[in-house]
């Protein structure tokens, strides 16, 4: 007859449980550290009205208002209609956090974004990118596109 054996065997070593421990730990530190830190962490808003502008630079935020206002003002009484939303702004410091505002959805060599989908707007600060192009022009013309997705149905915005 044959028998078969069983050998109760631990799954990990304790030394492989313990480098498992300290990876993770490791791991977690580092995450901890970004955001403790501030490194690319979005700032709170510092701007409202019709629109929510995130920006490290209260001034972008305090000009960036001033202009999205200016066009949300020309261009609702041109369509005689406004956004049926709020959409956030964000004027980001860095390419890391624009790329993360975008979720790689735009060349990095742009300096601005519209996110229909997402009623957002991201903006790279002039305090750190030299776009060619001022705070202001960046501001209107990407709240154009937000504009010209909603009379168009498109998510996507035109180019």
């Amino acid at each position: 007859m044959l028998t078969c054996e069983l050998r109760s065997k631990p799954y990990l070593s304790a030394m492989h449980r313990l480098r498992l421990l300290a990876a993770i730990l490791i791991g977690i530190l580092l995450f901890a550290g970004g955001v403790v830190f501030g490194q690319d962490a979005t700032p709170d808003i510092v701007w409202q009205g019709h629109f929510d502008i995130h920006a490290a630079n209260p001034e972008h935020a305090q000009r960036a208002g001033r202009i999205l206002m200016a066009a949300r003002t020309k261009l609702a009484d041109l369509l005689g209609d406004t956004l049926p939303y709020k959409p956030e702004v964000y004027i980001a410091d860095s390419q890391r956090d624009f790329n993360r505002q975008i979720r790689g959805q735009f060349p990095d060599w742009g300096a601005a974004a519209a996110l229909p989908a997402q009623g957002k707007i991201v903006i790279k600060s002039p305090d750190h990118f030299n776009t060619g192009k001022s705070l202001e022009q960046l501001a209107a013309h990407e709240y154009a596109h937000l504009v010209m997705s909603k009379r168009s149905g498109f998510y996507t915005p035109p180019r």
